[in-house]
C-alpha cells in the first residue's frame, strides 16, 4: 500500500539525532499506524483521509509525533475555530490525532527499517532514543461533542406543514414554468430524501437497479460506515407515496434529463450526467430562497434536515418503532437515532393526554406551578 511521506518542520529536540534520522522515524511511525488499520481490513478511503489529516496536522505543529503536547493540539483545534471549520469536519480531525496516538501508547518503538529488519535488530523504545515518554495530548477538553447532539439542534427543522408549503409551491412552478423537467427532477429528488431519511451522499451514489420497485423498498449500497470500515448496505422502505413520485420520475423525467443515459445507471441526473452533492445542496438553497421570495413561510434548510425532519415525523407516527427507525437510518445505536429527533410540542401533548386517559389542556405557561 502506497504511503506518501509526512513532512514535519525542524523542531530538534534529541541531541545527537540527525534531523534526516528524526524525520524517517516520525514517518514509520505513521506509516506503522496506517498499515495497522489496512491489516485490520478498515477502508482504504478512510486510511487515505487520515493519512492527509495527521499530514495536515504535523505540518501545523511543526513537531515529530513522541514532541507533541497538549498545548500544541490546544493552539492547533483553536486555529480550526478560527477558520470557522464545521463542527462535524473539527470532531473528524481531532479524532484522527486521538486514535492516533492511542495506537502510539500501545507502540511506543521507532520501527524499524527494512534493512534493521533484515538483519535481525531490536526496536528502540521512543523513551529510549528520545528521553519523552509517549503521552495521550488530546485532552478531553479538546474533543468535541458529537455534531447532531450539539449543532444540528441548533439549526432549523422543517416542520411537516413547512414540507408541504414547500412541495406545493414546488409543483406550481413546476406547471408554471417553460422548462419543467429540472424542477420535477429536484421534486422527485427532495421527495425521496425527505421519504427515505437518506443522506445526500447516499442518494448520489443510488442506480435504478438499487429500487426494488415491487417490493417498495431500496436498497441503499453506499451507506456510511463507522470507524473506518467502509461502506454499510441496508434496505430502506419507501413510504408516504414516493415510490408512485419515482415511477412518474423514472417514465417521463428521468429519460428526457439525459436521453443517453443508460436504463440502469446513476438514478438522479442533471442535463450533463450523475447529479453530485454539491448540485444536491445548492438547487436546494436556491428552490428554498425563491420560495420564501414567493411568500412560501419557511426557513432555510440543508439536505440533511430532510433527514432530520423524516426522522422525528417518523418518530411522532411511529413511537413505538425506534429500533425500526435505526435500521432505516442506518445506525449503530439507539441513542444516536435519538438524537435526530425533535418532536413537536403538540406530540407531547398529545402523548401526555394518552397517558392521562384524559383531555389534555397544554403544558402551564413559563412562571406557572
Amino acid at each position: 500500500m502506497a504511503l506518501s511521506r509526512i513532512h514535519v518542520v525542524a523542531n530538534p529536540v534529541a541531541v545527537g539525532v540527525p534531523e534526516a534520522e528524526r524525520r524517517e522515524d516520525h514517518r514509520r511511525l505513521v506509516e506503522a499506524y496506517i498499515k495497522s488499520r489496512w491489516l485490520r481490513n478498515l477502508a482504504e478511503q478512510s486510511n487515505e483521509r487520515i493519512r492527509r489529516g495527521l499530514d495536515t496536522f504535523f505540518a501545523s505543529v511543526g513537531k515529530c509525533a513522541w514532541e507533541v503536547t497538549e498545548a500544541d493540539v490546544a493552539q492547533w483545534h483553536g486555529s480550526l475555530v478560527e477558520a470557522e471549520l464545521a463542527v462535524a469536519t473539527r470532531r473528524s480531525y481531532v479524532g484522527f490525532v486521538r486514535t492516533f496516538y492511542d495506537y502510539l501508547k500501545d507502540h511506543p518503538f521507532v520501527p524499524l527499517s527494512e534493512e534493521g529488519l533484515r538483519g535481525g535488530a531490536q526496536p528502540v523504545a521512543l523513551q529510549v532514543k528520545y528521553g519523552r515518554e509517549v503521552v495521550q495530548p488530546v485532552s478531553p477538553w479538546v474533543s468535541l461533542v458529537y455534531a447532531t447532539h450539539e449543532a444540528s439542534n441548533q439549526r432549523h427543522l422543517p416542520t411537516k406543514e413547512e414540507l408541504r408549503s414547500f412541495f406545493g409551491w414546488l409543483r406550481q412552478r413546476i406547471e408554471s414554468t417553460r422548462k419543467p423537467l429540472t424542477l420535477a427532477r429536484d421534486y422527485a429528488m427532495y421527495r425521496f430524501l425527505y421519504h427515505t431519511g437518506l443522506r445526500a451522499n447516499e442518494l448520489v451514489h443510488l442506480t435504478v437497479r438499487d429500487l426494488r420497485m415491487e417490493s417498495s423498498v431500496v436498497h441503499v449500497r453506499a451507506g456510511k460506515g463507522t470507524r473506518g470500515s467502509g461502506h454499510r448496505t441496508r434496505w430502506v422502505p419507501m413510504l408516504y407515496g414516493v415510490e408512485r413520485i419515482l415511477r412518474i420520475y423514472l417514465k417521463e423525467i428521468r429519460p428526457k434529463l439525459d436521453p443517453g443515459a443508460s436504463s440502469n445507471g446513476p438514478l438522479f441526473l442533471s442535463e450533463r450526467g450523475p447529479i453530485g452533492y454539491t448540485t444536491v445542496r445548492n438547487r436546494l438553497a436556491m428552490l428554498l430562497d425563491e420560495a420564501v421570495k414567493d411568500g412560501v413561510d419557511i426557513q432555510a434548510f440543508a439536505p440533511h434536515d430532510f433527514r432530520r425532519a423524516f426522522a422525528t415525523h417518523f418518530y411522532e407516527d411511529y413511537p413505538t418503532k425506534v429500533e425500526l427507525l435505526k435500521e432505516i437510518l442506518g445506525h449503530t445505536s439507539v441513542s444516536t437515532t435519538l438524537r435526530y429527533t425533535r418532536p413537536s410540542r403538540k406530540y407531547y401533548e398529545e402523548q401526555f393526554a394518552a397517558v392521562l386517559g384524559q383531555r389534555f389542556d397544554g403544558f402551564p405557561g413559563e412562571g406557572d406551578e
